[in-house]
């Protein structure tokens, strides 16, 4: 079982170490979470699908800080991701947010954006109700940014205009 001295972090891998680190960290019984994406890969002479990590370099554990040491030693870790020198702890609702965008839920675009203009709006119907973000106005309709600071990056998930109100309203 779980205690809650458990927390999900964000471990930094050196490049192209995502896969191996995943399996050896499962491998020591430790929850891990590495988010998968398929892409299209277009040589000269080919095409080809190939699977790769969302978050290049990243990796999430939940751990202990017992468990904290024996990851860290890995080779293939780079660090443990951190916000102002403690260690980013990264919320089950964001990982649970990110596993409905992968299994096909919801259209997204990872990207490392920061708008400074936009209504922050709730969620209210949907895979997301729930969540808060801020709405873009583009050529496609709007998108609702959600922002996982843990790892300083973005999400632009294209969602229905009806599955949003303004959170002045609530």
């Amino acid at each position: 079982m779980i205690g809650k001295d458990y927390k999900w972090y964000v471990v930094y891998t050196r490049s192209q170490h995502e896969k191996r680190l995943n399996e050896a960290v499962s491998k020591l019984n430790i929850e891990t979470y590495l988010p998968i994406t398929k892409t299209l890969r277009i040589w000269s002479d080919r095409k080809k699908v190939i699977e790769m990590p969302l978050f290049p370099n990243y990796l999430f554990v939940r751990a202990s800080c017992k468990e904290y040491v024996k990851i860290i030693e890995h080779h293939s870790v780079i660090g443990f991701v951190k916000n102002s020198g403690e260690l980013s702890v990264v919320p089950e609702n964001v990982l649970f947010m990110i596993k409905k965008m992968i299994e096909g839920q919801l259209e997204y675009q990872l990207t490392t954006l920061n708008p400074s203009k936009g209504t922050f709006v709730n969620v209210i119907s949907g895979p997301l109700v729930g969540f808060s973000g801020k709405v873009i106005q583009s050529s496609g309709g709007p998108y609702l940014t959600i922002e996982i600071l843990q790892i300083n990056r973005s999400f632009l998930v294209k969602i229905d205009r009806n599955s949003i109100t303004d959170r002045r309203i609530n």
